[in-house]
């Protein structure tokens, strides 16, 4: 019949008879539009070995069981994609900063053409990237340096980040670290020996993000392949994220014990709480500005996977405590977070010391700079079961 859609053309447009056009299917729900128009906050994936690294200068990557981790990234912003892809996709700073009087040598050291020409007499001679020099080296950020030498000569090249010691190197070759949260120097580029002679190419790139982060050896939690545990007696990742005024924490994971802490801040003498955990009976239990104990469950969730979340909005607004999708405590919020100590990850920073921690199997930790509705706690909690 004249006007009729042939086959082809139907499949080809997706217009079938009595039906319309056919929809595109709705995009899948991703942890990530829980950050958008906020500034902040945090998400850390500790299922996925791409987001971890073994020492807090990000070398090596966690790939086995019983791997420390020294430092998670924060995925927040990254929107699905891998460490590769979002290093990537982000510019080097260096071109700039060599030409702005971001660097600092000594020795007979020279910096041209983005090239350093390190040569010292001295473990403590050699070049210096501040971070107090300007944007966009700033304290709080993550960066990831990689330096290329090349043309050695002799002697060799000592490398530190914002986050400790890197490693020394004596031969050409391309080597990287990540640069967290740096207060002061970003790197710190020496001689290794009392003569050398040899040319670093340098780049560095933003991560965007924040990271988990925890120097000592002595005191990272190890990764199990599908969670990462904290043994509950010092384990634990340090952010430089505070509370706000109004927030959400959520962990997925398990508490094996009581009093621990999964997230958690306070301020100084204990006060100003905010903090998810168990009770001294092992029930779900959080602790939001004066309320110390009041926000507490019925069930003793010890040894559950599950996961929690609290979310509060203010002094006098509401707090409600969640497992899975069931409130286990609605009411109003009695006094305000701290906004002076950020959180750790794996216990409480108690006014600046390190307490509660947790012995239990982590899988994700969110701290979202806002109070998040209801459908979206319930996208959440489905996406994290």
């Amino acid at each position: 019949m004249s006007g009729d859609l042939s086959l082809p053309v139907m499949l080809a447009t997706g217009i079938l008879p009595g039906l319309g056009a056919r929809r595109a299917p709705r995009p899948a729900w991703h942890p990530s539009s829980l950050f958008e128009g906020v500034i902040g906050g945090f998400w850390f994936d500790f299922t996925d070995t791409d987001k971890l690294r073994q020492t807090s200068v990000g070398v090596p990557p966690v790939a086995t069981a019983s791997d420390p981790v020294g430092l998670a990234f924060d995925q927040s912003r990254w929107a699905g994609k891998t460490f590769d892809e979002v290093r990537d996709a982000q510019p080097n700073l260096l071109p700039n900063s060599f030409a702005s009087g971001n660097w600092n040598t000594s020795g007979s050291s020279a910096i041209a053409d983005e090239v350093l020409h390190l040569v010292t007499s001295s473990t403590t001679q050699g070049a210096l990237l501040h971070s107090s020099q300007g944007s966009p080296y700033d304290a709080a950020k993550v960066f990831e340096v990689e330096i290329t030498v090349t043309d050695f000569v002799k002697g060799g090249v000592r490398v530190w980040t914002g986050a400790g010691y890197a490693g020394g190197f004596t031969a050409n070759g391309a080597y990287k670290f990540i640069a967290a949260n740096p207060a002061d120097q970003i790197l710190r580029v020496y001689g290794s020996t009392t003569d050398n002679d040899l040319k670093c190419r340098i780049a560095v790139r933003e991560i965007p993000g924040k990271v988990g982060v925890q120097a000592s050896s002595s005191l990272r939690p190890t990764y199990q392949v599908t969670h990462v545990r904290g043994d509950g007696s010092d384990d634990r990742l340090a952010t430089v994220q505070r509370p706000t005024l109004a927030g959400t924490l959520i962990y997925a994971g398990t508490f094996e014990a009581a009093s621990d802490v999964a997230i958690g801040a306070t301020g100084a003498g204990g006060l100003d709480r905010c903090m998810l955990r168990t009770s001294t009976d092992g029930y779900l239990q959080a602790s939001i500005g004066d309320q110390a104990s009041a926000i507490i469950g019925e069930t003793d969730i010890r040894g559950v996977d599950g996961v929690y979340a609290v979310r509060w909005g203010g002094d006098g607004a509401a707090v409600s405590l969640t497992r899975g999708n069931a409130v286990e405590y609605a009411g109003g919020q009695v006094g305000s977070v701290t906004t002076a100590f950020p959180f750790l990850v794996g216990a409480v920073n108690a006014g600046g010391s390190a307490s509660s921690f947790l012995d239990g199997k982590m899988r994700h930790c969110l701290f979202v700079p806002r109070a998040i509705s209801d459908s979206e706690l319930a996208q959440a909690v489905a996406y994290f079961s």
